[in-house]
């Protein structure tokens, strides 16, 4: 992506491009792990990699994994324009407040990570409140916020409005039932890829626990592209090839939408039917839609502001 900037709509705070949230996979890596990412960047190209300070961390040795991280070279991982995250403990946690306290080190010296995931969320203010963090940081980062509590699947409106890209987590939310309804998890599911389509963002699904037969993590990134998501954690190397296969959105698919954009805007008919394509007003809208998500430069919010519904 061009390094270009972009002005506020306040007119007052200019953000440089970043890396696009768009990915087909989000490859999952334990901060104490760092050592072998490199390698496995290299061997697996995912679209993204997420750094994990959370649960793929016992409480015993998150200080340690903080030291690895803010002592680890990210430049040749960037160096390969590949977009890096990194999931912190919940504010709700001593942890949590110590993980915010580190980006304001770890960013000072320039960029090194360009998202954050948070998770744990319940309500939009909270947020509110780690956007206020992140906007204050010396390189603003990108929040991806986690739908995986019950009250966040009733404020998913609330909370994709504030972020940069929302994010499922099943398991923690089946942790919350008496049992993991399919009824009520599909529903969740459901409210969390509309409301990520509404305000033009991603919508990544849960990773897959299965490591032996990779026909059902096939099927199973298959069955939540199907329901709208647009890309899919993996905690298992041999999950990333499925995974980019699945959900890598073809050049060609691209130039169809672009296509039938242009035809509905120069042939000057209400409906027409070109081979394969049918070009109607619904047809542009999503042709727009997928466009939108795919090629818009990314940028983070303006501080202060949320996102205003579907953009222009």
């Amino acid at each position: 992506m061009p390094n270009s900037l972009f002005p506020s709509a306040a007119g007052g705070v200019v953000y440089p491009a970043t890396p696009s949230l768009v990915s087909p996979c989000y490859f999952y890596c334990p901060a104490l792990r760092l050592p072998k990412l490199l390698g496995k960047v290299d061997e697996l190209s995912p679209g993204a990699v997420v750094i994990d300070l959370e649960d793929s961390i016992h409480p015993s040795e998150k200080a340690k994994a903080r030291q690895m991280l803010e002592t680890y070279d990210f430049g040749p991982v960037r160096a390969r324009g590949i977009p890096i995250g990194l999931r912190i403990n919940s504010i709700r946690l001593g942890h949590g407040l110590t993980d915010l306290q580190m980006l304001e080190r770890l960013t000072a010296n320039g960029p090194s990570i360009d998202f954050v995931l948070l998770p744990k969320l319940r309500h939009g203010a909270e947020v509110e409140i780690y956007r206020a963090h992140l906007d204050r940081l010396a390189t603003p980062l990108m929040a991806v916020s986690f739908v995986e509590t019950v009250d966040a699947v009733t404020e998913v409106d609330a909370i994709a409005s504030l972020s940069d890209a929302i994010h499922y987590g099943q398991a923690d939310l089946s942790s919350e039932l008496y049992a993991p309804n399919p009824h009520y998890l599909a529903e969740a599911q459901a409210r969390l890829t509309a409301a990520a389509a509404k305000y033009r963002i991603p919508a990544i699904d849960t990773n897959s626990f299965e490591i032996e037969d990779m026909s059902v993590v096939e099927a199973q990134s298959r069955a939540s592209r199907g329901v709208g998501f647009t890309g899919k954690a993996a905690i298992h190397p041999s999950h990333v090839p499925i995974i980019n296969k699945v959900f890598r959105t073809r050049p060609e698919t691209l130039a169809d939408c672009h296509a039938t954009i242009e035809d509905y805007e120069t042939q000057g008919c209400g409906f027409k039917i070109y081979g394969d394509r049918v070009v109607a007003p619904p047809f542009v809208a999503k042709a727009r839609l997928v466009l939108d998500l795919h090629e818009r430069p990314t940028r983070p919010l303006t501080p202060g502001t949320r996102r205003g519904g579907p953009r222009s």
